[in-house]
Parts: structure tokens; C-alpha cells; sequence
């Protein structure tokens, strides 16, 4: 899919619209996603993008199924939808999420299919597009149509309490391990400037091989190094024997942790859509990055140093 700037949207919603009669509107609606028409009489752009916004469903014609095959037209569209949003004011973005899903609702191929997209854009971690906020105001919203199914309603409410947990800015839940060299500690028990905590699991090929490179990454180490950083590795499961031996390993620096009682996972205390899974905290254990990619966590260290 293509990212367009809002500018570049609000220029299509001038050029890419019906210019007269009905015939002409079909014809559009067959080769491109059709935005409303804004008033000419809204001249200021933030006025402009708060109507496109409300009103950014109104043309479409949620009945024709044939547009859920054209990914240019239905899907394009509603990636740039999801841009508007993400520029919204809070308000903005609920009345136009109502006034969408009460547009989908009449069709529930369209809801479906619409859903679909959700997930993939917003709660996928390796989406660009990834908003949880954004994510949690759609979910609640498709959790109040009659035609989702109760089965989805249920993961949907699932995956907006994992969301809501260690929410960024908040404080991260404790929990506690022992240390390979058989300490026994809380996560608050870990002073630092800045935590990155790790979670992996033994056995995992993909967590074996990003916490060997981990110790690699520039970005990381050299913090690290200069004490403005700590690594707190936990392992959530696999043989404890083995999980020993592999720490031995692992920098002198870091704290490798291996959680006995399995409450990390037995409780739901932390969200991951995959392993491994990185969050980074602050001195006061607030998140700043949560259940994030090592590639994100190098692009937010490197950022954070310009």
C-alpha cells in the first residue's frame, strides 16, 4: 500500500471526486477511491482535514462487495483513512470511527473485511502504521456491532486488555526471577538510568540468534558501556540447565534472568505478539517502548541521540 502524506489526500479529495451526474460518479468509484466533496467555504486546512475526517466514508458504497477485490480502491482508502486518524483530535477520531462502523454495519462482508485491516495495521507490531491507541478506539467500536461475531468480540476484548497493560508513560508491572548466578530479585529491584528488557524464550531459533546480536548493535553496547543503559534478558521457559549454561555466554553486564515461577506468562503480566519481545523502561520503570522489535529498539536508541 502506498502512505500519502494528508496534504497529498486532502489535494486527491479536489481532484478525485465526482465531477457531475451519477454516471460519472459510478465510472470514479470503479477506478479510484472516492472522497467527499469539502465545501469550498472551509478554506482553513485544519477546518478542511476535520471535515474529510467525519465525512470520509460518506461516498463510499459499502453494498458493492466487488470493491473489497480492488486492494487500490478499498484498501488504499482505508490506509489513508488510518493516517487521518492518526492526525485527529481525540473527538474527531471517535465520531468518525461511529459514523464508519455504522456505515460498515449494513454489510458484513465489508466489516469483516474491514477488521481484517485493522489488525493488520494497527495492532501488527511490524506495521509502520502500528497505533495502539488508534487500534483500541476501532476494536471497542466493532465490539458494539451486532454483526462480529461473539468469537471475535472475545479476542477483541482479549487484545485490548493486553494493550491496556504497561501502556508508554506508565509503570510496568513487576515481577520476579533469579539471576544465573542464583540471586533472587524483582524488576524494581534494578537500578538504572534506562532497563531494556529482553523476552525470549530457550529453543526459540529467532531469540537465540537477536540476543546474540544483540550485544553487537552499536546503539546498544556503547550505552551499555557507558552505564546509561542495562539489560535485563528473561527467559520465560525452557530448560533451566540449559538456560545456565547459555548465560554464561551473555556479556558480564547484562542480568540474564530466567522466571521460575512462570508468572510472566502464567499471569498475562507483559504483551507480546511474538518472542522475542523488547520493552524499555525509565529510571521510575515507566515504559517508553513497549513489546517493540530489536530493529525498533536501534531505530529509537539511534533517534534518541541526535
Amino acid at each position: 500500500m502506498k502512505y500519502l502524506s494528508i496534504l497529498w489526500i486532502l489535494f486527491l479529495c479536489v481532484c478525485c471526486r465526482p465531477k457531475s451526474g451519477a454516471d460519472d460518479a459510478v465510472s470514479v468509484r470503479q477506478t479510484a477511491f472516492v472522497y467527499p466533496e469539502i465545501p469550498d467555504t472551509i478554506t482553513d486546512s485544519l477546518h478542511r482535514r476535520a471535515f474529510l475526517v467525519r465525512h470520509f466514508w460518506d461516498v463510499y458504497d459499502f453494498s458493492d462487495t466487488s470493491l473489497l477485490s480492488r486492494p487500490d480502491i478499498s484498501e488504499q482508502g482505508f490506509v489513508n483513512y488510518l493516517y487521518l486518524l492518526s492526525a485527529s483530535e481525540r473527538e474527531e477520531r471517535q465520531a468518525s470511527i461511529d459514523s464508519f462502523i455504522k456505515r460498515s454495519d449494513s454489510c458484513s462482508l465489508a466489516l469483516d473485511y474491514f477488521l481484517d485491516l485493522t489488525d493488520r495495521y494497527l495492532y501488527g507490531s511490524a506495521s509502520p502504521m502500528h497505533d495502539e491507541d488508534c487500534y483500541v478506539m476501532l476494536a471497542s467500536a466493532f465490539m458494539k456491532s451486532k454483526s462480529v461475531p461473539r468469537d471475535k468480540k472475545a479476542m477483541l476484548d482479549n487484545r485490548i486488555k493486553h494493550i491496556l497493560k504497561n501502556k508508554v508513560g506508565t509503570p510496568a508491572n513487576n515481577f520476579t526471577f533469579v539471576t544465573s548466578g542464583g540471586t533472587h530479585l524483582s524488576l524494581y529491584d534494578v537500578g538504572a538510568s534506562r532497563l531494556l528488557l529482553f523476552f525470549y524464550e530457550m529453543g526459540c531459533d529467532t531469540c537465540m540468534a537477536q540476543i546474540a546480536g544483540l550485544r553487537y548493535i552499536p546503539a546498544v553496547s556503547q550505552k551499555v558501556k557507558a552505564g546509561e543503559l542495562r539489560v535485563l534478558a528473561v527467559c520465560l521457559s525452557g530448560d533451566e540447565k540449559q538456560w545456565k549454561a547459555h548465560a554464561q555466554w551473555m556479556p558480564g553486564q547484562w542480568i540474564m534472568a530466567y522466571d521460575e515461577e512462570k508468572t510472566i506468562s502464567r499471569d498475562s503480566l507483559y504483551d507480546f505478539k511474538t518472542l522475542p519481545s523488547v520493552y524499555l523502561l525509565d529510571a521510575d520503570k515507566k515504559v517508553i517502548l513497549k513489546d517493540e522489535t530489536v530493529h525498533g529498539l536501534t531505530r529509537y536508541l539511534k533517534d534518541a541521540n541526535k
